[in-house]
Protein backbone atom coordinates (compact mmCIF):
# COMPACT_ATOMS: atom_id res chain seq x y z
CA UNK A 1 0.00 0.00 0.00
CA UNK A 2 0.99 3.55 -0.92
CA UNK A 3 1.83 5.17 2.64
CA UNK A 4 0.74 8.49 0.98
CA UNK A 5 -2.51 7.01 0.79
CA UNK A 6 -2.80 6.36 4.58
CA UNK A 7 -4.25 9.08 6.53
CA UNK A 8 -2.49 11.06 9.11
CA UNK A 9 -3.72 10.69 12.96
CA UNK A 10 -4.80 14.37 12.36
CA UNK A 11 -7.56 13.62 8.98
CA UNK A 12 -9.17 10.75 10.69
CA UNK A 13 -9.57 13.08 13.77
CA UNK A 14 -10.83 15.64 11.76
CA UNK A 15 -12.91 13.59 9.46
CA UNK A 16 -14.44 11.76 12.64
CA UNK A 17 -15.49 15.10 14.12
CA UNK A 18 -17.00 16.19 10.53
CA UNK A 19 -16.90 19.74 9.00
CA UNK A 20 -19.50 21.37 11.26
CA UNK A 21 -18.14 21.51 14.62
CA UNK A 22 -16.40 23.68 17.33
CA UNK A 23 -15.85 27.26 15.85
CA UNK A 24 -17.06 26.74 11.91
CA UNK A 25 -20.54 26.06 13.67
CA UNK A 26 -20.11 29.34 15.06
CA UNK A 27 -19.37 31.15 11.70
CA UNK A 28 -22.17 29.06 10.11
CA UNK A 29 -24.54 30.88 12.75
CA UNK A 30 -22.90 34.06 11.78
CA UNK A 31 -23.36 33.60 7.65
CA UNK A 32 -27.32 32.85 8.81
CA UNK A 33 -27.77 36.29 10.89
CA UNK A 34 -25.62 38.21 8.41
CA UNK A 35 -27.65 36.95 5.45
CA UNK A 36 -31.10 37.21 6.92
CA UNK A 37 -30.04 40.26 8.26
CA UNK A 38 -29.52 41.66 4.62
CA UNK A 39 -32.64 39.89 2.85
CA UNK A 40 -34.42 41.99 5.77
CA UNK A 41 -32.31 45.37 4.79
CA UNK A 42 -33.14 44.91 0.94
CA UNK A 43 -37.10 44.33 1.44
CA UNK A 44 -37.28 46.99 3.98
CA UNK A 45 -36.24 49.82 1.32
CA UNK A 46 -38.19 48.08 -1.72
CA UNK A 47 -41.88 48.43 0.48
CA UNK A 48 -41.15 51.60 1.35
CA UNK A 49 -40.16 51.61 5.10
CA UNK A 50 -37.15 52.85 4.88
CA UNK A 51 -36.32 55.04 2.09
CA UNK A 52 -33.03 56.06 2.64
CA UNK A 53 -29.90 54.77 0.87
CA UNK A 54 -30.12 51.02 -0.68
CA UNK A 55 -27.64 49.65 1.91
CA UNK A 56 -28.17 46.29 0.40
CA UNK A 57 -28.68 45.60 -3.56
CA UNK A 58 -31.16 43.89 -4.66
CA UNK A 59 -28.51 41.18 -5.79
CA UNK A 60 -26.96 41.42 -2.90
CA UNK A 61 -29.91 40.12 -1.36
CA UNK A 62 -30.49 37.75 -4.10
CA UNK A 63 -26.73 36.47 -3.27
CA UNK A 64 -27.42 36.08 0.64
CA UNK A 65 -30.40 33.37 -0.15
CA UNK A 66 -27.53 31.64 -2.22
CA UNK A 67 -25.20 31.35 1.06
CA UNK A 68 -28.47 30.19 3.05
CA UNK A 69 -28.54 27.55 0.05
CA UNK A 70 -24.80 26.05 0.89
CA UNK A 71 -25.57 26.54 4.44
CA UNK A 72 -28.90 24.26 4.35
CA UNK A 73 -26.70 22.03 2.77
CA UNK A 74 -23.90 21.75 4.93
CA UNK A 75 -26.22 21.32 8.15
CA UNK A 76 -28.81 19.22 6.47
CA UNK A 77 -26.22 16.72 4.88
CA UNK A 78 -24.44 16.54 8.51
CA UNK A 79 -27.50 15.77 9.70
CA UNK A 80 -28.88 13.16 7.36
CA UNK A 81 -25.08 11.30 7.09
CA UNK A 82 -24.81 10.43 10.46
CA UNK A 83 -24.38 6.96 11.33
CA UNK A 84 -27.95 5.61 12.21
CA UNK A 85 -29.68 8.17 10.35
CA UNK A 86 -33.32 6.91 9.23
CA UNK A 87 -35.39 8.39 6.43
CA UNK A 88 -38.18 8.08 9.16
CA UNK A 89 -35.55 10.36 11.03
CA UNK A 90 -34.50 12.44 8.04
CA UNK A 91 -38.19 13.33 6.95
CA UNK A 92 -39.37 14.24 10.60
CA UNK A 93 -36.68 16.33 11.17
CA UNK A 94 -36.95 18.55 8.15
CA UNK A 95 -41.34 18.34 8.80
CA UNK A 96 -40.56 19.68 12.65
CA UNK A 97 -38.06 22.12 11.87
CA UNK A 98 -40.42 23.29 8.17
CA UNK A 99 -43.71 23.45 8.66
CA UNK A 100 -44.63 25.12 11.98
CA UNK A 101 -42.69 28.67 10.68
CA UNK A 102 -44.02 27.75 7.29
CA UNK A 103 -47.40 27.81 8.14
CA UNK A 104 -47.06 30.58 10.55
CA UNK A 105 -46.05 32.97 7.99
CA UNK A 106 -48.36 31.77 5.36
CA UNK A 107 -50.92 32.72 8.37
CA UNK A 108 -49.37 36.22 9.21
CA UNK A 109 -49.47 37.31 5.65
CA UNK A 110 -52.99 36.41 4.38
CA UNK A 111 -54.09 37.56 7.43
CA UNK A 112 -52.50 40.91 6.92
CA UNK A 113 -53.72 41.33 3.73
CA UNK A 114 -57.24 40.49 4.82
CA UNK A 115 -57.02 42.98 7.17
CA UNK A 116 -55.57 45.74 5.63
CA UNK A 117 -54.96 45.11 1.55
CA UNK A 118 -57.50 47.58 0.80
CA UNK A 119 -54.96 50.02 2.50
CA UNK A 120 -51.80 49.13 0.30
CA UNK A 121 -50.25 47.84 -2.83
CA UNK A 122 -47.03 45.79 -3.33
CA UNK A 123 -47.00 45.24 -6.97
CA UNK A 124 -46.07 41.06 -7.67
CA UNK A 125 -46.85 39.87 -4.42
CA UNK A 126 -50.73 41.59 -3.37
CA UNK A 127 -53.18 38.96 -5.27
CA UNK A 128 -55.21 36.78 -3.20
CA UNK A 129 -55.94 33.71 -5.30
CA UNK A 130 -56.40 29.92 -4.99
CA UNK A 131 -53.37 29.69 -7.12
CA UNK A 132 -51.40 31.79 -3.95
CA UNK A 133 -52.77 29.56 -1.01
CA UNK A 134 -52.07 26.18 -2.94
CA UNK A 135 -49.18 26.30 -4.69
CA UNK A 136 -47.03 27.69 -1.65
CA UNK A 137 -48.62 25.00 0.47
CA UNK A 138 -47.71 22.67 -2.00
CA UNK A 139 -43.68 24.29 -2.69
CA UNK A 140 -44.77 24.51 -6.59
CA UNK A 141 -44.36 28.85 -6.40
CA UNK A 142 -41.31 28.12 -9.32
CA UNK A 143 -43.84 26.36 -11.84
CA UNK A 144 -44.90 28.76 -14.56
CA UNK A 145 -47.93 29.72 -13.57
CA UNK A 146 -46.86 29.49 -9.79
CA UNK A 147 -47.89 32.05 -7.46
CA UNK A 148 -46.01 32.93 -3.94
CA UNK A 149 -48.19 33.89 -0.81
CA UNK A 150 -49.93 37.51 -0.90
CA UNK A 151 -47.30 39.45 1.16
CA UNK A 152 -44.33 37.10 1.47
CA UNK A 153 -42.28 37.07 -1.56
CA UNK A 154 -39.13 35.62 0.44
CA UNK A 155 -41.25 32.23 0.07
CA UNK A 156 -39.63 31.42 -3.14
CA UNK A 157 -36.42 30.18 -1.96
CA UNK A 158 -38.64 27.69 0.44
CA UNK A 159 -40.03 26.25 -2.80
CA UNK A 160 -36.00 25.28 -3.68
CA UNK A 161 -34.98 24.06 -0.71
CA UNK A 162 -37.99 21.64 0.24
CA UNK A 163 -37.18 19.72 -3.25
CA UNK A 164 -33.84 19.99 -2.29
CA UNK A 165 -34.27 18.11 0.93
CA UNK A 166 -36.90 15.97 -1.13
CA UNK A 167 -33.97 14.65 -3.78
CA UNK A 168 -31.27 14.35 -1.28
CA UNK A 169 -33.39 12.31 0.72
CA UNK A 170 -34.12 10.03 -1.60
CA UNK A 171 -30.94 10.13 -3.14
CA UNK A 172 -29.71 9.13 0.36
CA UNK A 173 -31.70 6.92 2.35
CA UNK A 174 -33.57 4.90 -0.85
CA UNK A 175 -31.89 1.81 -2.97
CA UNK A 176 -31.69 0.23 -6.33
CA UNK A 177 -34.66 1.06 -8.81
CA UNK A 178 -36.94 2.52 -5.72
CA UNK A 179 -34.02 5.45 -5.72
CA UNK A 180 -34.04 6.26 -9.43
CA UNK A 181 -37.75 6.58 -9.67
CA UNK A 182 -38.09 8.93 -6.51
CA UNK A 183 -34.94 10.92 -8.14
CA UNK A 184 -36.86 10.72 -11.51
CA UNK A 185 -40.58 11.74 -10.37
CA UNK A 186 -39.23 14.42 -7.87
CA UNK A 187 -36.97 15.83 -10.41
CA UNK A 188 -40.01 16.25 -12.46
CA UNK A 189 -42.23 17.85 -10.10
CA UNK A 190 -39.24 20.31 -8.71
CA UNK A 191 -39.03 21.38 -12.54
CA UNK A 192 -35.72 23.08 -14.25
CA UNK A 193 -35.65 26.53 -12.37
CA UNK A 194 -35.29 24.73 -9.01
CA UNK A 195 -32.64 22.07 -10.43
CA UNK A 196 -30.24 24.53 -12.23
CA UNK A 197 -29.35 26.13 -8.85
CA UNK A 198 -29.46 22.51 -7.27
CA UNK A 199 -25.25 22.35 -7.66
CA UNK A 200 -25.24 25.37 -5.08
CA UNK A 201 -27.11 23.77 -2.70
CA UNK A 202 -24.70 20.48 -2.86
CA UNK A 203 -21.69 22.39 -2.88
CA UNK A 204 -22.66 22.11 1.39
CA UNK A 205 -23.53 18.61 1.02
CA UNK A 206 -19.78 18.46 -0.27
CA UNK A 207 -18.45 19.83 2.57
CA UNK A 208 -20.25 17.44 4.97
CA UNK A 209 -19.55 14.70 2.61
CA UNK A 210 -16.60 15.09 0.80
CA UNK A 211 -13.60 13.53 2.87
CA UNK A 212 -11.08 15.64 0.71
CA UNK A 213 -11.67 19.13 2.56
CA UNK A 214 -9.23 17.91 5.22
CA UNK A 215 -6.46 18.24 3.12
CA UNK A 216 -7.97 20.87 0.91
CA UNK A 217 -8.07 23.17 4.07
CA UNK A 218 -4.84 23.35 4.32
CA UNK A 219 -4.16 25.54 2.05
CA UNK A 220 -6.72 27.87 3.96
CA UNK A 221 -5.08 31.49 2.92
CA UNK A 222 -4.97 29.99 -1.04
CA UNK A 223 -9.06 28.91 -0.81
CA UNK A 224 -9.44 32.26 1.28
CA UNK A 225 -7.68 34.47 -1.85
CA UNK A 226 -9.85 32.66 -4.48
CA UNK A 227 -13.33 32.95 -2.35
CA UNK A 228 -12.51 36.60 -2.34
CA UNK A 229 -12.12 36.57 -6.50
CA UNK A 230 -14.99 34.63 -6.97
CA UNK A 231 -17.01 37.12 -5.07
CA UNK A 232 -15.74 40.00 -6.75
CA UNK A 233 -16.63 38.19 -10.59
CA UNK A 234 -19.89 37.09 -9.23
CA UNK A 235 -20.85 41.05 -8.42
CA UNK A 236 -20.35 42.02 -12.03
CA UNK A 237 -22.40 39.58 -13.16
CA UNK A 238 -26.45 40.51 -13.78
CA UNK A 239 -27.48 39.05 -17.36
CA UNK A 240 -25.93 36.59 -18.91
CA UNK A 241 -26.66 36.28 -22.82
CA UNK A 242 -27.04 32.91 -22.97
CA UNK A 243 -29.63 32.61 -20.52
CA UNK A 244 -31.53 35.61 -22.04
CA UNK A 245 -31.98 33.47 -25.04
CA UNK A 246 -32.79 30.08 -23.82
CA UNK A 247 -35.54 32.77 -21.74
CA UNK A 248 -37.16 33.91 -25.00
CA UNK A 249 -36.93 30.87 -27.03
CA UNK A 250 -38.00 28.30 -24.67
CA UNK A 251 -40.90 30.73 -23.18
CA UNK A 252 -39.66 29.75 -19.63
CA UNK A 253 -39.53 32.74 -16.99
CA UNK A 254 -35.95 31.61 -15.14
CA UNK A 255 -37.14 34.51 -12.48
CA UNK A 256 -34.46 33.83 -9.64
CA UNK A 257 -32.61 31.39 -11.33
CA UNK A 258 -31.79 33.65 -14.29
CA UNK A 259 -28.34 34.44 -12.81
CA UNK A 260 -27.12 30.85 -12.46
CA UNK A 261 -23.16 31.56 -13.40
CA UNK A 262 -23.05 34.43 -10.51
CA UNK A 263 -25.37 32.30 -7.94
CA UNK A 264 -22.43 29.35 -8.93
CA UNK A 265 -19.63 31.75 -8.10
CA UNK A 266 -21.19 32.61 -5.19
CA UNK A 267 -21.46 29.24 -3.91
CA UNK A 268 -18.35 28.18 -4.46
CA UNK A 269 -16.90 31.21 -2.76
CA UNK A 270 -18.97 30.11 0.53
CA UNK A 271 -18.23 26.75 0.66
CA UNK A 272 -13.88 27.77 -0.38
CA UNK A 273 -14.36 30.17 2.66
CA UNK A 274 -15.70 28.04 4.97
CA UNK A 275 -13.25 25.39 4.01
CA UNK A 276 -10.21 27.92 4.40
CA UNK A 277 -11.24 29.91 7.49
CA UNK A 278 -11.59 26.72 8.71
CA UNK A 279 -7.62 25.90 9.94
CA UNK A 280 -7.82 29.91 11.09
CA UNK A 281 -10.83 29.59 12.92
CA UNK A 282 -9.24 26.51 15.29
CA UNK A 283 -6.92 29.26 16.32
CA UNK A 284 -9.74 31.51 17.72
CA UNK A 285 -11.66 28.75 19.65
CA UNK A 286 -11.76 30.33 22.97
CA UNK A 287 -12.85 34.23 21.99
CA UNK A 288 -14.98 32.49 19.71
CA UNK A 289 -16.79 29.71 22.53
CA UNK A 290 -17.06 33.26 24.51
CA UNK A 291 -19.49 34.47 21.64
CA UNK A 292 -20.99 30.93 20.68
CA UNK A 293 -24.19 30.71 22.45
CA UNK A 294 -25.51 34.70 21.44
CA UNK A 295 -25.01 33.74 17.69
CA UNK A 296 -26.85 30.45 18.29
CA UNK A 297 -29.72 32.14 19.66
CA UNK A 298 -29.76 34.68 17.16
CA UNK A 299 -29.58 31.53 14.15
CA UNK A 300 -32.18 29.81 16.08
CA UNK A 301 -34.78 32.77 14.68
CA UNK A 302 -33.26 33.49 11.22
CA UNK A 303 -35.75 31.35 9.34
CA UNK A 304 -38.19 32.84 11.66
CA UNK A 305 -37.46 36.38 10.63
CA UNK A 306 -36.68 35.48 6.87
CA UNK A 307 -39.68 34.00 6.71
CA UNK A 308 -42.45 36.59 8.65
CA UNK A 309 -40.08 39.86 8.25
CA UNK A 310 -41.73 40.76 4.64
CA UNK A 311 -46.04 40.31 5.92
CA UNK A 312 -44.26 42.39 9.22
CA UNK A 313 -42.71 45.00 6.92
CA UNK A 314 -45.97 45.40 4.35
CA UNK A 315 -48.61 45.49 7.34
CA UNK A 316 -46.52 48.42 9.02
CA UNK A 317 -46.53 50.34 5.53
CA UNK A 318 -50.56 49.81 5.45
CA UNK A 319 -50.86 51.76 8.36
CA UNK A 320 -48.25 54.04 7.40
CA UNK A 321 -45.31 53.02 9.49
CA UNK A 322 -42.00 54.01 8.34
CA UNK A 323 -38.45 54.00 9.53
CA UNK A 324 -36.94 57.42 10.49
CA UNK A 325 -34.60 58.49 8.35
CA UNK A 326 -30.68 57.80 7.64
CA UNK A 327 -28.32 55.07 8.95
CA UNK A 328 -30.04 55.44 12.64
CA UNK A 329 -33.59 54.93 11.66
CA UNK A 330 -32.46 52.25 9.68
CA UNK A 331 -30.98 50.25 12.29
CA UNK A 332 -34.06 51.27 14.83
CA UNK A 333 -36.23 49.92 12.36
CA UNK A 334 -34.56 46.82 12.20
CA UNK A 335 -34.24 45.92 15.72
CA UNK A 336 -37.96 46.77 15.91
CA UNK A 337 -38.91 44.19 13.51
CA UNK A 338 -36.39 41.39 15.05
CA UNK A 339 -37.90 42.67 18.53
CA UNK A 340 -40.92 40.38 16.57
CA UNK A 341 -39.66 38.15 14.88
CA UNK A 342 -37.88 37.03 17.96
CA UNK A 343 -41.41 36.94 19.47
CA UNK A 344 -42.73 34.94 17.14
CA UNK A 345 -40.04 32.30 16.67
CA UNK A 346 -40.88 31.28 20.38
CA UNK A 347 -43.99 30.08 19.25
CA UNK A 348 -42.89 27.77 16.06
CA UNK A 349 -38.81 28.04 15.55
CA UNK A 350 -37.23 27.37 18.88
CA UNK A 351 -39.84 24.51 19.92
CA UNK A 352 -39.00 22.69 16.56
CA UNK A 353 -36.58 19.94 18.63
CA UNK A 354 -39.56 19.71 21.32
CA UNK A 355 -42.49 18.95 18.48
CA UNK A 356 -39.86 16.18 16.82
CA UNK A 357 -39.23 14.92 20.19
CA UNK A 358 -42.91 14.30 21.12
CA UNK A 359 -43.49 13.28 17.77
CA UNK A 360 -40.74 11.19 18.04
CA UNK A 361 -41.73 9.59 21.11
CA UNK A 362 -45.55 9.18 20.25
CA UNK A 363 -44.55 6.85 17.19
CA UNK A 364 -41.96 5.11 19.44
CA UNK A 365 -45.46 3.99 21.66
CA UNK A 366 -47.03 3.21 17.91
CA UNK A 367 -44.13 1.08 16.77
CA UNK A 368 -41.26 -1.27 17.88
CA UNK A 369 -39.13 0.43 21.19
CA UNK A 370 -35.97 2.21 19.69
CA UNK A 371 -36.85 2.27 15.92
CA UNK A 372 -37.56 6.13 15.73
CA UNK A 373 -36.70 7.38 19.08
CA UNK A 374 -32.91 9.02 19.47
CA UNK A 375 -31.47 12.25 21.29
CA UNK A 376 -31.22 14.31 18.75
CA UNK A 377 -27.54 16.09 18.20
CA UNK A 378 -27.01 19.43 17.76
CA UNK A 379 -26.09 19.14 14.12
CA UNK A 380 -29.46 17.33 13.64
CA UNK A 381 -31.47 19.85 16.10
CA UNK A 382 -29.89 23.29 14.18
CA UNK A 383 -30.55 22.02 10.62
Amino acid sequence: MNPAAIPQREDVQEQAQGFLSGPVSSLVDLLRIGGCLAVIVCHSRQVGFHAGTPYVSDLGSHYAVVVFFVVSGLAIATSALRPGATLADYALSRAARLLPVALLAMALGVGAFLLRGAQASFPGHDQLTWQSLVHPLLFLTETPQGQVPVWNAPWWSLSYEVWYYALFGAAVFLRGPQRVLWLVVLAALAGPLILLLMPVWLMGVALAGWPGWVRLQRRGGVLLLIAAGLVLHAARIVDMPALAWLEAHSRLPLVNSQNVVGNMLVGLAVAMGLAGARPWLALLARPIAVVAPALRWGAGMTFTAYLMHHPLLCLARSWGLRAPPGPFGAVIGLVGLLAVCALLADLGERRSPLLRRRVQAWLAARHAPGTLHRAPTRAATSA
